[in-house]
């Protein structure tokens, strides 16, 4: 105890022991029980006082002085006087003694059920009855208690890595007190960054928190969209009417997911010859597609010979891609044959997710012409200037029409022509040449009729050539009549 307060309590402390003295401290109840001597105050502390009824001179004998707070109290001391001829040897505590013989005690504060024990011994010097007080004195106490502590905000914020155009981004907030007072009027804010918008178009959103008591924490859930591909630093800031404001981010890259499909294959084909078609799928965007699926829906007049790897039900083949990296892709080969002539469209497309990509490729199927050139006489052997009647046919055998179709004839001498149908063609000499035919359609047929006259014995050869727009080289086809 030092300063002003320790010479009051000093002081209120010497006017109290005057004013009691030790044989009738106030307030104080005191009797004999067999070897103990007790007394008791009334109001904050409780004392008693217990030892030996009897001792011999010069031999130690020890007493104790016990007390008990009955309140909250200040300073508390206890104050003991020896009788004469009692020498002080020790106390546990150790005493602060004081002149005539006076032992004190100083405890301070004590509070309600503490208990405090003083052993002192003694030495008597001559024989007697010796009678020892001891006075406890105690200030009250009023306390009050004011709780003191910082109010300080703390916030986490976490979005997703990555998503995809598109797709929604969950971000998640939590401000939490992480002081020991409460923070006031808190309010979270969160300005979009440039590109993400919440539900109905909005960019900036403000949450007003109130107060918040220490250990307590918010939580603010919300959506964004992005239309596209980039990253996007999203930062919210906590703010309170007695504290410092604080901040956090999530960073969220949005990717733009891209699929390709290219179909190539021949432009034209003739029917009933095969056609190899060859389709890629390919990824050109910056995230992984997963479970492409690739189908070529073939045209229901083909065929399907071949698709390696694919399931090929009828006319539909299908693949299936696990999973197609950026900048990847992969090959697939379908065969057909067909027999129709005319333009058709293969069509094939890929599809992941809502990804969906087409490609066709149109060919021409042609059917061919195949023109077969007869010669036949009707009459052979001759006789001298006797007549026989050649028919030249030419059969259009294959699937398409031929145009300009050219026939010649060319007698060797030993048999002449001498009248053609009307409209044929024209005899000069031992030559025709007919009439050109401009289409001759598949499976037509066109006949021409020629009157000859045998004009010498010998083995007639009539040579017949044939041209189109599809035959450039003539083909050459001879007839023979023996005349005699």
């Amino acid at each position: 105890m030092s300063g002003l307060k320790s010479a009051f309590v000093k002081l209120f402390l010497l006017v109290a022991f005057a004013l009691t003295g030790c044989n009738n401290p106030t307030n104080t109840t005191k009797y004999l029980k067999d070897d103990f001597i007790f007394a008791s105050t009334s109001d904050l502390i409780a004392i008693s006082k217990e030892g030996p009824r009897e001792a011999s001179q010069g031999i130690a004998y020890t007493y104790q002085i016990k007390i008990h707070a009955l309140h909250d109290s200040g300073e508390t001391i206890v104050r003991d006087k020896l009788a004469e001829g009692l020498q002080y040897v020790s106390a546990v505590p150790p005493a602060e003694t004081k002149k005539d013989g006076q032992l004190e005690w100083w405890f301070g504060s004590l509070k309600a059920g503490e208990d405090r024990v003083i052993s002192v011994t003694v030495k008597p010097t001559t024989d007697g009855n010796f009678t020892t007080c001891a006075v406890v004195f105690a200030l009250p106490i009023a306390c009050q208690t004011t709780k003191i502590g910082s109010p300080k905000l703390a916030i986490t914020k976490s979005a997703p890595a990555t998503r995809i155009v598109g797709e929604s981004i969950p971000y998640n907030v939590v401000v939490t007190n992480v002081g020991t007072s409460v923070v006031r009027d808190v309010v979270m804010n969160d300005p979009l960054p440039n590109g993400i918008t919440a539900k109905n178009g909005q960019t900036e959103l403000s949450f007003k928190l109130g107060h918040m008591k220490p250990g307590e924490s918010r939580e603010i859930n919300f959506l964004g969209y992005g239309a596209k591909k980039g990253t996007y630093k999203n930062v919210a800031t906590a703010t309170a009417s007695n504290t410092a404001s604080v901040s956090a981010a999530a960073t969220t890259v949005l990717l733009q997911p891209s699929l390709t499909i290219t179909k190539t294959g021949p432009d034209s084909q003739l029917i009933g010859k095969t056609a190899t078609y060859n389709i890629t799928v390919g990824n050109p965007g910056d995230t992984a597609l997963k479970n492409v699926m690739v189908r070529d829906d073939v045209p229901g007049n083909w065929r399907v010979l071949e698709a390696p790897g694919g399931d090929i039900r009828g006319n539909d083949v299908n693949w299936n891609i696990p999973d197609l990296q950026p900048n990847g892709s992969k090959s697939f080969t379908v065969t057909v044959t067909n027999r129709i002539p005319g333009q058709w469209t293969n069509v094939a497309w890929a599809s992941s997710g809502s990804l969906r990509k087409e490609a066709s490729q149109p060919t021409l199927w042609k059917g061919f012409a195949a023109l077969l050139v007869e010669v036949i006489d009707t009459q052979d052997p001759l006789l001298s200037n006797e007549e026989t009647v050649y028919e030249i046919r030419v059969t259009n055998q294959g699937s398409a029409a031929d145009n300009n179709i050219l026939v010649k004839a060319s007698f060797s001498g030993e048999v002449v022509p001498t009248d053609i149908s009307v409209g044929q063609g024209k005899i000069d000499g031992n030559s025709i040449v007919f009439d050109t035919i401009p289409v001759l359609d598949a499976k037509n047929q066109v006949v021409f009729q020629v009157k000859a006259k045998a004009a010498k014995v010998g083995d007639a050869r009539l040579r017949v050539t044939l041209q189109s727009d599809l035959l450039k080289t003539p083909v050459v086809e001879e007839e023979s009549t023996h005349v005699y």
